[in-house]
């Protein structure tokens, strides 16, 4: 039949796919190369590979038969003929088919050579890294389950896809029906050094997925993980997986391992505190702990750190790491004002020149330099007005729209240095401030304090 160009081309046609493939091949071998031009690229597991796609043959089959001295691609002729039970394997010369689904001696030596393993025993192949797996190794394993043999390959050598490296040198209908494929993973630990374990399985899409060879070795590892944390956190209860160890409570080494001081700790605390569901985090830092549940517990830190005036000026729900990297210094700064204003004196009442003063002096410790303008935008009464002048220039504020005549701007002009010490003064000196601002206003009025007997000053 071979040189008969109208027999061949009828056969291209009709009988089995192997059969038009194959006499499809006779027609190109004989073919001018004026004939040849127009080629069909086929994906395949080798990438894009190039066909003469004359005749009714399946493309697969085409691949094979015009590709036959390329050891991986001639498989691709027996695809549309492997049976369910059936496995057909890549040998030197040829391929050859196996019933039972072992390797057949003669294929072993092209099948091994196409893996990134090696031999290590008779039940055993592997990369070099986990012949003998620690409790934080990290490998893919492809159970065997007629070869009785396990291949293994770690995270670091996992650059490919092992099954689909076993799937270039040997073709069956249904891989997945031969081998069982898991990962391992780094085994979690509780925070007093026992194995804490967690039921998990990969999901029949990813197996797929990883089968069909749209998903490598790597991204059969992440997608593990990602099936363990989504077990971890169906958990009903309050836990902190970082860094490989799982913490219940209390949490105070957690804290300490995660590296936070100050402010940023006793926020860290507080969440802790309320915390009623799983945070996983691989190896995070305290900010990205707060970040994970600042949406469920943020306002409660703040309430238990700073107070409740805290929480409508500060709490954001959806705050970013960079957002809550602000707030720490702002709570920090917030926390240091309250200590401050509590170490401040006292007073029943104070008299209208410096009963302005002290409010925004007060004011401007809780919640800074805005709300200080925002009370000195407000019209002051004829006897502060001097004074506000001397609060507004001693802050470097921007001018109001109210304005004072000449004299009262003099004497403002004054009154700017009592008033710059009034705001740098703490405890007991910011008493004499006030007292000394009240004097040089020229008023004679006395200061009652309620955490000392009333005296004139």
């Amino acid at each position: 039949m071979a040189g008969d160009e109208a027999k061949l081309e009828r056969w291209g046609r009709w009988g089995n796919d192997f059969a038009k493939a194959y006499a499809t091949m006779l027609r190109v071998a004989d073919a001018d190369e004026d004939r040849l031009e127009y080629l069909q690229n086929v994906t395949t597991h080798k990438g894009r590979v190039p066909i003469v796609p004359w005749g009714e043959a399946p493309a697969l089959a085409n691949v094979g038969i015009q590709h036959r001295h390329d050891v991986s691609l001639r498989l691709l002729a027996a695809v549309p003929f492997v049976r369910e039970e059936d496995a057909v394997f890549a040998t030197k010369e040829g391929m050859v088919c196996a019933h039972d689904g072992r390797v057949p001696e003669k294929a072993e030596e092209v099948f091994f050579e196409a893996l990134p393993v090696e031999k290590r025993s008779a039940s055993l192949a592997s990369c070099p890294h986990v012949v003998d797996p620690g409790e934080d190794d990290v490998f893919v394993e492809v159970d065997w389950r007629q070869e009785e043999l396990r291949l293994r390959v770690c995270e670091a050598c996992a650059s490919g896809n092992l099954l689909g490296r076993m799937q270039s040198v040997m073709v069956t209908k249904d891989v997945l029906s031969l081998v069982d494929v898991r990962v391992v993973l780094d085994r979690l630990m509780t925070d007093a050094g026992d194995p804490w374990e967690v039921s998990w399985s990969l999901p029949d899409a990813v197996l797929e997925a990883y089968s069909s060879a749209e998903m490598g070795d790597e991204g059969l590892i992440e997608e593990a993980r990602r099936a363990r944390r989504f077990s971890i956190e169906g958990e009903r209860r309050g836990l902190v997986v970082w860094d490989g160890i799982v913490h219940e409570g209390p949490f105070d080494d957690l804290v300490e391992e995660l590296g936070a001081e100050g402010v940023e700790a006793a926020l860290v605390d507080a969440v802790l505190e309320a915390l009623d569901r799983p945070v996983v985090l691989e190896k995070g830092t305290s900010i990205e702990l707060l970040e994970s549940v600042w949406a469920e517990h943020g306002a409660h830190a703040l309430r238990e750190v700073v107070g409740e005036d805290a929480v409508e000026a500060l709490f954001d729900p959806g705050a970013s790491r960079d957002d809550l990297e602000r707030l720490v210094s702002v709570v920090a700064d917030r926390l240091d004002a309250k200590r401050v204003e509590a170490a401040l004196p006292q007073y029943a009442s104070l008299p209208a020149p410096v009963g302005l003063a002290d409010e925004v002096a007060r004011a401007m410790m809780r919640e800074g330099r805005s709300k200080a303008q925002q009370l000195l935008n407000q019209t002051p009464s004829s006897e502060e007005e001097a004074v506000a002048v001397a609060l507004v220039k001693a802050l470097g504020l921007p001018r109001a729209a109210w304005t004072v005549d000449p004299r009262t701007e003099d004497m403002a002009e004054h009154l700017v240095p009592y008033a710059e010490d009034l705001f740098e003064a703490e405890g007991e000196a910011y008493h004499d401030a006030l007292v000394a601002l009240l004097k040089a206003t020229g008023s004679t009025a006395t200061i009652e304090r309620v955490d000392e007997p009333s005296t004139r000053e």
